[in-house]
């Protein structure tokens, strides 16, 4: 117990400063590359509560209508007063109480209209939101009141692009065939060739066939102190963009959890051996707030989660378990409801989980729920009330957790 406290404490030190100082010391972090040591972690299991990182939490309750239903699997982006949810070809988009503002986007292949989402860029800066689209080929520019601006052809076969302002854009390559040169290339607007970084991997495809695996859970980009972050499905080391140039900044160990590179499931000669072998190897996606890496690892056989805290300054790291010693998120003590683990951050310090409403409404007739000891007791009362108000057919409830400072 002793030790959970001082490594809490840590965690929690690591944040007291005036923002001058934390922009300098983040400055002076990333200057220095490091690992994150995945098997030493895993020996460090201890269960965290939302409380001890959470300075406060809300619910939004999306508003639902006909011609605003979210999909099943949306993609959520933020500025500062607007939610954008991708929406499969087209995008909602919310204030900050949930409600509705506009549709960006018509479904269709006609000109200004979107085929399907591949992802999402914002340029706040700009006011601008830039939709890669998936069977088009296109980068799409909208205002962020919804007026279309201009459609950009993408003379590249790119798996998924990250507009990073107007003059540079980030291309992320999936290297699924085999021949590809490069993972990622940094480009101007006219696709000149700024920087890259090779693709170390590849084979010889004799069938003709191709193809890759996916997971919604991957995520392989994330933005923190306006800069922006990236990893590839198989390669664990974290890169950014600084100087004009792709640099790495960090690196995740996986020891004898990566997948060797032999067996991976795109080439065919490997495909079978992939298939039998899946469970025993981990990817990783990663996310920062709050001076803390949330580290989200799951096996290629989409059955085991094992989830991380990880502090940059201290090299410290938790694997989180609840109080069965079992592999969890961050247990919500604040006021009963949902286990809590990120799935993206709003902004700095600032990180958010979305939540069916037909979850929630189970999860009120449950037992557990009304004999659970919260925090806060009128937290807890107050989310029994949004819950009591929620039809199960409605609109997913965001929950944003703010950090402490």
């Amino acid at each position: 117990m002793k030790n959970s406290l001082l490594l809490i404490a840590l965690f929690l030190l690591t944040q007291c400063h005036n923002g001058g100082k934390k922009e300098l010391e983040n400055s002076d972090k990333r200057a220095e590359f490091f690992e994150i040591n995945y098997e030493k972690i895993l020996k460090n299991k201890k269960p965290i509560n939302l409380s001890d990182i959470a300075s406060d939490v809300r619910y939004i309750p999306f508003e639902t209508g006909n011609k605003h239903l979210i999909s099943r699997k949306p993609q959520y982006y933020f500025s500062e007063n607007l939610i954008f949810v991708g929406n499969y070809d087209h995008i909602l988009v919310y204030d900050y109480s949930g409600k509705f503002i506009r549709q960006i986007g018509t479904p269709g292949r006609g000109p200004g209209e979107i085929d399907l989402i591949r992802i999402i860029s914002v340029i706040e800066k700009e006011q601008f939101i830039i939709i890669q689209t998936n069977w088009s080929r296109k980068l799409m520019y909208f205002s962020f009141d919804g007026k279309f601006i201009k459609s950009i052809p993408v003379p590249m076969d790119v798996f998924k692009i990250h507009v990073l302002n107007m003059d540079q854009r980030l291309l992320y390559y999936s290297c699924s065939q085999g021949f590809e040169d490069y993972l990622y290339v940094l480009t101007n607007k006219n696709w000149d060739t700024i920087s890259t970084i090779n693709n170390h991997y590849k084979w010889t495809n004799n069938t003709g066939l191709t193809g890759m695996i996916g997971y919604d859970s991957f995520k392989p980009f994330y933005k923190y102190h306006n800069q922006i972050f990236f990893k590839s499905m198989y390669n664990d080391t974290v890169y950014t963009v600084a100087d004009n140039k792709i640099k790495p900044t960090y690196f995740i160990n996986l020891g004898k959890y990566l997948l060797p590179n032999e067996l991976r499931p795109e080439p065919p000669q490997s495909a079978l051996r992939f298939r039998s072998e899946n469970d025993k190897y981990f990817y990783v996606s990663v996310m920062e707030a709050g001076d803390m890496i949330f580290v989200t690892t799951e096996n290629y056989k989409a059955n085991i989660n094992k989830n991380m805290l990880f502090d940059s300054n201290s090299s410290e790291g938790i694997f989180l378990v609840n109080k069965s010693n079992e592999p969890s998120g961050i247990i919500n003590d604040w006021d009963s409801g949902m286990e809590f683990w990120p799935e993206g951050n709003v902004n700095d310090n600032e990180i958010f989980m979305t939540i069916s409403s037909l979850t929630l409404k189970n999860m009120l007739k449950e037992g557990d729920f009304s004999k659970a000891t919260a925090r806060f007791p009128e937290k807890k009362q107050a989310l029994k009330e949004m819950i009591d108000k929620l039809n199960e057919t409605d609109n997913p409830v965001l929950m944003l957790v703010k950090l402490k400072m």
